[in-house]
């Protein structure tokens, strides 16, 4: 399915908010790292625009955290696409710098972006849409675990399936890496494990987007050219993604490129298309993925008699279907689910 028509369906019919229904109250938490130097994704930024566009959505704040790349560049980038945000639609997105090195138990941490979604709870229900690691989510929730009772679901781009490894190039034409392409990793699990094992201790509602869904969606090359000559934020967005897209075409061996942040916007705009069910999950180490030489910590979904520590609601598949393209943009061929 092309990124135009996953743009789509977040916008698609959310262009008039409902007179009986006050805009969902949402929390971005990213690491936005689209046009850093590196390969770095830019999945976090279309994420964010999609967002900004839903008018069923109100952002009442965004918090910046390493990942993608260091708090200083994470934060100038969010920044920077606030702005492009801002004279898109008129909307002003409040960007508050959070962590820039991992949760410590011991450490207790305040920062802006902790003081500024502790006052956001305070004020009402959220929906957390977590779009890095956990740290921010952690530093705020060990010092108020009060304020959990006001986050409506956490909503996190993070989990996996024991003996599940990460190979994107799999079903492509090149990748050369023991055969396969790059192995990725559950990166913002792996960023910060401890900020997640913080969360699980928390009676807070959790969805998790994983990989095996974000499989299931590829931008294009045409689509991200599409992307680049429209108009707005997701232009912006798109003229960053070359790097990126040129890490798949080289070192995966597709044409395009998996938007994992992106589905978030998505299931936030339209959680029908999505196959989820409740599933135990727990932190562990996975030795069946990669082999016994290069074990991971990983967010464990299923398998209810491995000890799991609580429940979260796990999307595994993508039922979008054949979406109408946003307009204005030009129109590229749609891609079946992998």
């Amino acid at each position: 399915m092309s990124l135009s028509a996953l743009l789509a369906a977040a916008v698609a019919g959310l262009t008039v908010t409902s007179a009986f229904a006050a805009p969902q109250r949402v929390w971005i938490d990213t690491d936005a790292a689209c046009g850093a130097v590196g390969r770095v994704d830019p999945d976090d930024c279309f994420a964010i625009a999609a967002l900004a566009r839903n008018t069923d959505i109100e952002i009442v704040g965004v918090s910046t955290v390493f990942g993608n790349a260091d708090i200083e560049t994470t934060d100038t980038i969010s920044r920077a696409l606030a702005f492009e945000i801002a004279r898109e639609t008129g909307q002003l997105l409040e960007v508050y710098r959070g962590a820039g090195t991992p949760f410590s138990p011991s450490v207790v941490r305040e920062t802006d972006a902790t003081q500024a979604l502790a006052r956001a709870l305070e004020e009402g229900p959220l929906t957390l849409v977590a779009l890095g690691p956990l740290t921010n989510l952690a530093d705020l929730f060990s010092a108020r675990p009060d304020l959990v009772d006001n986050v409506t679901n956490a909503v996190a781009v993070m989990g996996k399936r024991e003996g599940h490894a990460f190979h994107p190039a799999e079903g492509a034409t090149g990748g050369v890496l023991f055969g396969h392409g790059p192995l990725f990793r559950d990166f913002n699990l792996c960023e910060d494990t401890e900020a997640a094992r913080l969360l699980a201790t928390l009676d807070v509602a959790v969805t998790l987007l994983p990989y095996e869904l974000a499989r299931q969606v590829e931008i294009t090359s045409q689509d991200l050219a599409a992307l680049a000559a429209s108009t707005g934020a997701v232009s912006w967005v798109a003229e960053r993604s070359t790097a990126w897209l040129a890490f798949w075409q080289r070192d995966v061996g597709r044409d395009g490129f998996y938007p994992f942040d992106l589905l978030a916007a998505e299931y936030l705009a339209t959680p029908d298309r999505f196959d989820c069910a409740l599933e135990p999950a727990r932190i562990a180490t996975d030795r069946k993925s990669y082999g016994a030489l290069m074990p991971q910590t990983g967010l464990l979904v299923g398998d209810a008699q491995a000890a799991a520590t609580y429940n979260v609601t796990y999307c595994t598949r993508y039922l979008g279907g054949t979406l109408s393209l946003l307009d204005g943009l030009a129109a590229t061929p749609d891609h079946s689910p992998l």
